[in-house]
């Protein structure tokens, strides 16, 4: 794929200047909705690098993945204590939002940082993402920030359709 390894960068340097300005902003709790397996640079790391933070994340498998994908994300996480896998669908923000593992870590009555980076473009347009986004924005309190990055067909169109077939093969089902 044709520019994706620059796309999927660009992405990572987004997510983790995004978690330093929240962080910065007064942001303690973090959802990180369709993280998958955490990587170098993941939302709980970035955090918890800043001075003063005392973050807590929810990071992992939020949207549908393959089951040994959220065991190995546990794995990886489990001793570390302000941190949390959900399995859940994204597409059932009830689910999410109403989940134990959710509410034994993060407490939704305070100020939440809510990250979509790189999966909504996974989520077909039936599914009403613009919906979706609005039923987690609409859930967490004031002073909370929705972070949030997407795909587009701008700046290279040519690779736009090559990129549209593998999010379909990969998309939400």
């Amino acid at each position: 794929m044709a520019g994706l390894p620059q796309i999927m960068r660009a992405n990572r340097a987004f997510l983790r200047r995004a978690v330093r300005f929240l962080v910065d902003s007064g942001i303690r709790q973090f959802l990180d909705i369709g993280s998958g397996i955490p990587t170098a640079g993941n939302v709980h790391s970035v955090a918890q690098r800043r001075p003063t933070s005392g973050a807590r994340s929810l990071p992992g498998g939020v949207r549908r993945q393959r089951p040994v994908a959220v065991a190995h994300s546990r794995a990886l996480l489990e001793a570390d204590p302000t941190t949390a896998v959900l399995e859940a669908d994204l597409r059932r923000p009830e689910d999410v939002l109403g989940h134990p593992e959710l509410s034994a870590l993060l407490d939704l009555d305070q100020p939440i940082a809510v990250l979509m980076v790189a999966v909504l473009h996974f989520v077909p347009a039936v599914d009403q993402p613009r919906e979706l986004i609005a039923q987690y924005r609409d859930a967490v309190p004031a002073g909370s920030y929705l972070a949030i990055s997407h795909a587009t067909r701008d700046g290279q169109p040519e690779l736009a359709a090559e990129h549209q077939t593998l999010y379909r093969r990969t998309a939400i089902r």
